[in-house]
């Protein structure tokens, strides 16, 4: 279909390839240094700290401090990943939207299939 823009289909392949393969070790380390950098800064922001600590006591979670959440992360493997992958990233468990012109769901899931 010549909607399907090449990030769309790049998209798809690599989760094809996540559930398939799982991730590299190198994969996993800029992930897990993204995540931790993401998570670090946004607890400078004063406001995201007060509606973190709101969420989990409204939400009835223990509260974890960003030390303990930074060590949860680094604790993922590959094998997490890879398990977590073929359990959610199958056909029937992950949805993906479409905005455009208007097609048949059997035109559409040919190329959305996992």
């Amino acid at each position: 279909f010549e909607f399907m823009t090449r990030n769309q289909l790049k998209f798809l392949e690599e989760y094809r390839k996540v559930a398939d393969k799982g991730v590299t070790e190198a994969e996993l380390r800029r992930a897990k240094e993204i995540v931790n950098g993401r998570t670090l800064i946004s607890f400078e922001d004063s406001l995201e700290v007060a509606e973190y600590y709101a969420v989990a006591e409204t939400m009835g979670k223990n509260i974890i401090q960003i030390p303990d959440l930074i060590h949860i992360y680094e604790k993922i493997s590959g094998s997490d990943i890879l398990r977590a992958a073929k359990k959610y990233l199958v056909d029937g468990r992950m949805s993906l939207a479409y905005v455009g012109p208007s097609l048949t769901e059997d035109q559409l899931r040919p190329i959305f299939r996992l």
